[in-house]
């Protein structure tokens, strides 16, 4: 299991940071296909320890963060900012309807928290090339 990481980490960093560098339509594919790796193996981590997310509903916003961000070029900010609230207002209306108020801060929280770590940070490697 470790040597599967160790590996993965000297073949698939070097290769994801040269696709990275090499050109704008590439990288931002490979940033979306990594970032919907990512935050699946989050969610079906936190799933696996008994927590409830919004998997599908994070994942999509996920996709949409850096979408947001290279087409609105420099006012990039106050959309993700909508974004985000739009979110926050989409998780609590359907969460607190359907389960008691602390199992929703807690799938809200959890469902926010993969939707803020992972496309929202890694969303700079493709700030970075603009």
């Amino acid at each position: 299991m470790l040597l599967n990481r160790i590996l993965v980490s000297i073949i698939a960093i070097p290769l994801l940071l040269f696709i990275v560098m090499c050109g704008e339509i590439s990288s931002f594919v490979v940033l979306e296909a990594s970032i919907v790796i990512m935050m699946n193996e989050f969610y079906s981590m936190l799933k696996r320890n008994k927590v409830k997310v919004s998997a599908k509903t994070g994942i999509v916003i996920g996709i949409l963060i850096p979408l947001i961000c290279h087409f609105s070029g420099k006012s990039y900010p106050d959309s993700i900012s909508l974004l985000l609230a739009s979110s926050v207002i989409l998780f609590i209306t359907r969460r607190v309807s359907q389960e008691s108020i602390r199992e929703s801060i807690d799938s809200i929280s959890y469902t926010l928290f993969g939707i803020l770590y992972i496309p929202y940070l890694f969303n700079y490697a493709l700030l970075l090339r603009m």
